[in-house]
């Protein structure tokens, strides 16, 4: 160091400075080539890091290329599957729609036939009807003895009903139970009859009768044929038959009717359908058209008759006459002549008409108007009258009261006069009311 300040450097000093100079300049060379390595290796690694880093970049673009490509089908894979899901969830919608409407539709039909006492489907099925009452018909057995497989008769005699309750909806189906009384039916139609250059007949009071070997019943209304004809209990009647009724019915007779005159001014003919024959009532002459296959007859007309269904066919008035293909009933005609002592009942201003009108519909009070006006008038002048009698009559009884009330009122003012009198004579008193004659009629107000 000493010689470094002074200056007296020798020769080793010299080399040893000299190789301390050369060695720092190669470690400066060994330094530089490792910094030189140094940062190649790091210029590789960045670029190696920088290719990496784009082989990424390149890679994530492609990913999210995949991923939005596999997003859209994805997508759509589920739109289609909520569309069918939702195309699926509407159809059942419908479904149910539809049955909650039939269902509907149906009770609304029910309610409507059940009101018109009609079977309908709606009601019940047809199949469950013939289950249930297969199942009646095991306990009634003979009590049942129409068909139940016969859905068209059956219908004839089936009476519905229905109620609602508690929020819900009640039909009874009755059928009818038979038994073994048989009775004949009757049905009482008024013919017209030719007496004396008069057109007369009988009116019956009840047109349908139920005869049995024992009794005879009224009926209200036609029973019903199924097999048989089945008449319902109810539709019998506790009236009375008739004394001209039961004349004919029994013995065929009509010595107890009444007889009642007709103006039948054109010829008339009708169907009888209880018998698929035609009445003609023809008071003029007129020709009726016969054909067969054989032969074409033309005839002349003038009275009465029961036309049955013919082999061939009838034209009247340019029109063929239909009949019915089947029929249950049969006529039987009584004959009767009229007692001239005793003639028919003939009603003043009266006309009795057939014209366009039904006989089987043919009632007593068609024919009676006029008599209830004539009753009505009657009454009128009656009432009338008896008001009069007491109207007059209770004008005399008040100025008799009132004459006698004036007489005691002036007695009574000539015995106050009177001083001397034995005894003095009480007036009646303003507040009393006079004695009053009840008149009282059966019917009419007292008076």
């Amino acid at each position: 160091m000493i010689k470094q300040i002074t200056g007296n450097l020798d020769f080793e000093d010299g080399e040893r400075f000299s190789q301390i100079t050369t060695s720092l300049l190669n470690n400066q060379h060994s330094l530089q080539k490792q910094l030189d390595l140094q940062y190649t290796l790091n210029k590789d690694a960045i670029g190696s890091f920088e290719e990496t880093v784009k082989n990424i970049e390149h890679n994530e673009a492609l990913l999210q290329s995949k991923l939005l490509q596999l997003g859209f089908v994805v997508e759509k894979e589920f739109s289609t599957a909520n569309v069918l899901y939702t195309k699926e969830l509407c159809n059942q919608f419908i479904i149910l729609y539809n049955s909650l409407l039939s269902v509907l539709q149906d009770v609304e039909n029910s309610l409507t036939f059940c009101r018109l006492g009609t079977f309908h489907p709606s009601i019940i099925r047809p199949r469950e009807l013939i289950a249930e009452l297969s199942k009646l018909k095991k306990v009634f057995k003979n009590q049942m003895s129409f068909k139940i497989e016969n859905l068209a008769d059956l219908q004839k005699i089936l009476e519905i009903d229905c109620r609602i309750e508690n929020n819900k909806i009640i039909y009874f189906l009755s059928f009818p139970l038979s038994y073994e009384t048989n009775f004949e039916l009757y049905y009482l139609l008024p013919v017209p009859t030719l007496e004396d250059n008069e057109y007369t007949t009988i009116l019956p009071r009840d047109r349908y009768f139920l005869k049995s070997s024992d009794s005879i019943k009224v009926l209200n209304n036609m029973c019903v044929h199924v097999d048989v004809f089945r008449c319902a209990i109810k539709d019998v009647s506790n009236n009375k038959v008739g004394e001209c009724e039961l004349d004919a019915l029994r013995e065929e007779s009509v010595k107890s009717c009444q007889f009642i005159n007709l103006s039948i001014k054109e010829n008339y003919m009708e169907l009888i359908p209880e018998i698929n024959q035609y009445l003609a009532v023809f008071p003029s002459r007129e020709n009726i058209k016969f054909e067969t296959e054989e032969d074409v007859q033309i005839r002349e007309l003038q009275g009465i008759f029961l036309i049955e269904k013919p082999r061939g066919r009838i034209t009247f008035r340019n029109e063929i006459l239909s009949f019915y293909s089947e029929y249950h009933g049969k006529p039987i005609i009584l004959d009767y002549n009229v007692d001239l002592s005793h003639k028919p009942v003939v009603y003043k201003d009266m006309e009795f008409k057939v014209k366009n009108l039904r006989l089987n519909e043919l009632s007593t009070s068609q024919f009676t108007p006029r008599l209830k006006e004539y009753s009505s008038n009657l009454s009128d002048i009656c009432r009338d009258s008896f008001n009069l009698f007491v109207s007059g009559l209770l004008i005399v009884i008040i100025i008799i009261l009132g004459f006698k009330r004036r007489l005691q009122a002036v007695s009574s003012r000539l015995f106050n006069a009177n001083k001397e009198a034995e005894f003095i004579a009480v007036p009646a008193e303003a507040n009393d009311p006079p004695a009053r004659t009840q008149l009282s009629h059966p019917g009419a107000a007292k008076f």
